[in-house]
């Protein structure tokens, strides 16, 4: 099969590791929004999501959904998400139940009620058959401007399933200085979600509501899957558009962020579907902060992930007790193709797009490998 590159990576690579650089090139520049954190409990979430309901004050109750959700302040594609929908709509399409441990009163309901479900963040569509570990499309993300080109976002579109993601905020990378910087970002706040935190007492603890840190709403788009080999299978895709000028140097892509509750009433109910598409805008009220490496290991949880970095001094603001951080082994790969491309890279001198799809491309080749080879745990 024949691979056409961008013109940046006409380049005499060594032919066995051309597609993961091409993989490695679309996965960069196209996917983004690719890790998220949402540091509410299940009640906090479903606090944060009171809506008006008859003129009435309510809170969204809990179905079930795809697995559990967990608090964390590293969420990666495939993992369970807190995610906002339209409870009619839901429930007849997933024939999923209430969860009473987190729902208040639900007599009281109409077309316009909301309710709360777990979801695999990655859409699987309807029409899907097989394992999900042999589903390849990328769709943890889908851009707004093919929304309507491509079918399985179109069918969700249409046909209302749309959803609201709650998060705290999501990480993105940038290349700095040959190296991925990553950064949070998140809507404005009087307090930094890591003193937020350092107020409770044990790292178990997570926050009811939203009093001291706001949390954003993302719009999204879910599926409902029957025919996967698990019993069922209910997942989600964060919708993106194109960055706005104070974030466009980190990343050119952004989440659509829903900035209030009419914005919210009309993406999940509107059944036209270019009156849903008007609430689809970038925003440029958001902001960011460096954060550390420490985050780019989905399997680290602890509140380091957002503590502020200073990239000169090399710290963290955040200090957490040594007991609880992960030892940590020094792991040299050692496959051929890793060596061949680093040896490689050391003597290219080209234009700096290469040289980040490159140095991307070995990082995922050596977590790849020292995933399968040694640590035997879930890949990103």
């Amino acid at each position: 099969m024949k691979i056409n590159l961008p013109q940046q990576l006409q380049l005499p690579v060594p032919l066995n590791i051309t597609p993961f650089i091409c993989h490695a090139y679309l996965e960069k520049r196209i996917i983004m929004c690719g890790r998220t954190l949402c540091t509410l409990d299940p009640a906090g979430v479903s606090n944060v999501c009171k809506y008006n309901l008859n003129n009435k004050p309510t809170k969204p109750c809990w179905y079930s959904g795809n697995g559990t959700y967990q608090p964390s302040f590293n969420i990666a594609p495939t993992n369970s998400c807190a995610v906002l929908v339209g409870e009619n709509l839901y429930s007849n399409v997933s024939n999923c139940q209430v969860v009473e441990e987190y729902s208040e009163d639900t007599t009281t309901s109409n077309e316009f009620t909301r309710c709360l479900a777990p979801m695999r963040w990655g859409l699987i569509p309807s029409w899907y058959k097989g394992s999900l570990r042999d589903f390849k499309l990328s769709t943890i993300n889908c851009r707004s401007e093919s929304i309507m080109e491509k079918s399985m976002f179109k069918q969700c579109l249409t046909q209302r399933k749309r959803c609201v993601v709650i998060v705290d905020g999501y990480y993105e990378w940038k290349i700095e200085s040959g190296k991925k910087q990553p950064y949070l970002i998140h809507k404005p706040q009087t307090t930094k979600l890591s003193s937020v935190m350092r107020n409770f007492k044990e790292e178990s603890q997570f926050r009811h509501d939203d009093k001291e840190y706001s949390s954003m709403f993302l719009a999204g788009l879910y599926d409902v899957n029957r025919h996967t080999t698990e019993d069922f299978t209910v997942s989600f895709t964060i919708i993106t558009v194109a960055a706005q000028s104070r974030l466009s140097h980190i990343h050119s892509r952004m989440p659509a962020v829903l900035e209030c509750d009419d914005h919210i009433n009309a993406w999940l109910f509107k059944t036209n579907v270019l009156d849903a598409l008007s609430v689809i805008e970038a925003r440029d009220n958001l902001e960011f902060y460096p954060v550390s490496g420490f985050v780019s290991n989905v399997r680290n949880q602890s509140v380091e992930c957002v503590g502020e970095f200073d990239p000169l001094s090399s710290k963290s603001t955040v200090n957490t007790p040594s007991t609880n951080k992960r030892k940590r082994t020094d792991i040299e790969a050692s496959p051929a193709s890793v060596g061949c491309m680093t040896s490689w890279l050391q003597k290219l001198k080209r234009n700096e797009i290469c040289c980040e799809v490159l140095f991307y491309a070995i990082n995922k080749l050596r977590n790849t490998w020292s995933d399968k080879h040694f640590l035997a745990s879930p890949t990103e």
